[in-house]
């Protein structure tokens, strides 16, 4: 369990997965169109990003990544074109991009979240929590 996350942001994160199964697995049952599966996969976790970045907790690469690649595909296969765009060239250049703009702008909120948590548990400690017991 990762306690850097509120209790509310692993709500979410169960909620998008969640939603997502269920939609995969109603999707292999019901006869949809081309390309709505996908579409509506995509608008899932693309929501759940949003929604993370507004209440200030960091969005991991997969919902962006994930969500941006299943809408595309599933809007190009939609409209049937004779240009079929391919689902893991658009991975790799969102994740190629998103690795170049986390290189320019810096850590994203939960690391910053996480250097305050550690630096006020470092100003806590005095002199006795130096001692070889002190994680006693």
């Amino acid at each position: 369990m990762n306690v850097f996350k509120s209790q509310a942001e692993r709500r979410i994160e169960a909620f998008t997965w969640g939603a997502l199964l269920v939609w995969v697995g109603a999707s292999l049952i019901v006869d949809l169109h081309r390309g709505v599966p996908s579409l509506v996969a995509g608008l899932i976790l693309l929501t759940s990003a949003v929604i993370q970045r507004v209440m200030g907790w960091e969005a991991g690469i997969i919902l962006w990544a994930g969500g941006l690649a299943l809408s595309i595909s599933g809007l190009n296969d939609l409209r049937a074109g004779h240009h079929h765009l391919s689902a893991l060239a658009i991975i790799l250049i969102l994740i190629g991009g998103s690795i170049v703009l986390r290189a320019i702008s810096g850590p994203g909120p939960r690391a910053r979240r996480r250097k305050q948590i550690l630096e006020a548990v470092q100003q806590q400690r005095d002199d006795s929590d130096r001692g070889p017991y002190r994680d006693i």
